[in-house]
C-alpha cells in the first residue's frame, strides 16, 4: 500500500487488501506501507525490498499506480517479479501477471 504523503490515508487500500486475503483464503500474509511519493526512486521505496526476497510467491496491489509513477518504472517491477516467478495480483482489475502453471499472463502484458 502507498500514498504520496502523511495527510492521505491507507484506509482504503488497506481495506480492498485485507477483503481480497479473505476472498481468496491466502495464508500467510505481510501488508507493507508506505507514505513516499511515487516520483521517489524506487530504491528509496520498501517496494524495492520485494525484489530482492526470495520468500514470495505473490504481490498484491490495490491498482497499478501503487508500484510507481509512470510505466517505464512500472513494467520494469513487473518483468522483474514475473522473472522471480512472483505472481502480481492487481485487484482493482482482477488480473494476475502469472497463470496458475507459472507461465506469464499474456493478458497481463
Amino acid at each position: 500500500m502507498r500514498v504520496s504523503d502523511d495527510s492521505q490515508n491507507l484506509a482504503r487500500q488497506r481495506k480492498e487488501l485485507k477483503e481480497y486475503a479473505r476472498k481468496t483464503g491466502s495464508g500467510a500474509c505481510e501488508f507493507i506501507s508506505e507514505k513516499i511519493s511515487g516520483v521517489a526512486p524506487l530504491t528509496e521505496r520498501k517496494v524495492y525490498g520485494l525484489l530482492q526476497r526470495n520468500d514470495i510467491e505473490r504481490v498484491v496491489v490495490e491498482d497499478v499506480d501503487r508500484l510507481g509513477r509512470d510505466a517505464a518504472e512500472v513494467l520494469a517491477m513487473v518483468k522483474e517479479l514475473s522473472q522471480r516467478k512472483v505472481n502480481l495480483t492487481v485487484t482493482r482489475y482482477g488480473i494476475d501477471t502469472l497463470l496458475p502453471n507459472g507461465e506469464e499472463n499474456p493478458v497481463a502484458k
